[in-house]
């Protein structure tokens, strides 16, 4: 199952933007254009279906005004999803958020777009009437009982017989991250996480169950951030507070004692987090990170974005960046970068280079590497819709 396709109406400051997938999809733009807003409502999605219900969701951004476009009074936020499964089939999963006087509903749709034994929609959640999922044992509809901030996908999926069960279970592989160094200073709850949480809050808890379910993977995390940043780390370990949390010290080459966590630098965190992450990505079907380049030296930058190109080989790969250092990774890849642009009223507008064949003849004629290019202006940020 791979995400095709993403297209978003009114969602913050993505008034009608539509986004193609391919295996990368590198997201460069100005701050405040909207490069985040496409990751979270990613982001979003995965979150009503892992919890069964938008409101959670919805909720965590500040309520349903803080979800919609501010250009224009806006009751209805729509995301809609495209996605293709191995066999050749492709289907549209359109959800809907209405604003009510009370709160907001939902409305949402599975839809089979290629030709099939199926029925074009298996899936449909209207506020104003049916609730129904189509089951391929009986051949029939099944009535779905539902809250009016359910998600009807989560809801469908508990039966083995929906058609559309791979999505649901597609999207909650979806791993998204942007560690921060302000929490990742601390020890972790002692959970059994099975990834990385947005921040890194459960950095020290997850590699507790890195180390205790795959010592190897564990210690190709310890290689790597070493790799990556110069710095050996001639130990890694993870230890029991008195206070029934779990807290990290590393060992350094050259160093007589163990440095503790809070002391740890705010770059050798962060790589340290991706690297965990990134661990058993080939379970996470799509992987998602905010701007890589932050806290990280420049010469660590390459070697950090090739371990997020070698994740793709299992995972489609999406990064927000600001650096031409992490834009020049992609010299050989340039039809992976959108350029993100936009401007008050217009909202957020996407500009793709072109075809890798056009990019490559643009980059070869000017001499520039793809983050030059950038720099130069080469990709035009429209300012209009």
């Amino acid at each position: 199952m791979r995400l095709q396709r993403l297209h978003l109406q009114r969602y913050r400051k993505a008034r009608d933007v539509t986004l193609p997938f391919g295996n990368v999809v590198v997201l460069i733009g100005p701050n405040g254009t909207g490069k985040s807003n496409l990751l979270d409502s990613l982001r979003f999605l995965a979150g009503a279906v892992v919890s069964g219900d938008f409101a959670l969701p919805v909720s965590e951004r500040g309520g349903f005004v803080n979800l919609t476009w501010k250009g224009e009074d806006a009751s209805r936020v729509a995301l809609n999803t495209t996605f293709s499964a191995p066999d050749g089939a492709a289907f549209d999963w359109n959800v809907s958020l209405e604003q009510t006087r009370q709160d907001f509903r939902v409305r949402e749709s599975l839809e089979k777009i290629q030709p099939s034994s199926l029925p074009s929609t298996i899936l449909e959640n209207n506020p104003h009437g049916d609730r129904w999922w189509w089951s391929a044992t009986s051949g029939a509809r099944e009535r779905l009982s539902l809250e009016p901030t359910a998600c009807a996908l989560s809801a469908a999926a508990k039966n083995e017989g929906f058609p559309g069960r791979a999505i649901y279970e597609f999207i909650r592989t979806w791993v998204f991250v942007d560690p921060s160094p302000g929490v990742l200073k601390y020890p972790s709850s002692p959970d059994r996480p099975a990834h990385l949480d947005f921040f890194g809050r459960n950095l020290t808890a997850r590699l507790q169950v890195i180390k205790d379910s795959d010592p190897s993977a564990f210690e190709r995390i310890r290689r790597v951030v070493g790799d990556i940043t110069g710095v050996e780390l001639t130990q890694l370990d993870v230890r029991d507070l008195d206070d029934g949390r779990v807290a990290l010290s590393v060992g350094e080459q050259g160093l007589k004692y163990r440095v503790n966590q809070p002391a740890i630098s705010n770059g050798i965190l962060r790589i340290l987090a991706l690297a965990v992450a990134l661990s058993g990505s080939d379970r996470a079907r799509l992987f998602a990170v905010e701007e890589p380049e932050n806290y990280v030296h420049p010469t660590a930058v390459e070697s950090l974005v090739r371990l997020l190109i070698t994740a793709s080989e299992a995972s489609q790969i999406l990064i927000t960046t600001h650096s031409p250092l992490v834009l020049n990774c992609f010299g050989d890849m340039p039809e992976a970068v959108y350029v993100v642009g936009g401007s008050p009223g217009h909202g957020t507008t996407l500009e793709h280079g072109g075809t890798a064949k056009d990019i490559s003849t643009a980059l070869a004629e000017s001499g520039f590497s793809l983050g030059d290019f950038w720099l130069s202006r080469g990709f035009k940020v429209s300012h209009s819709h």
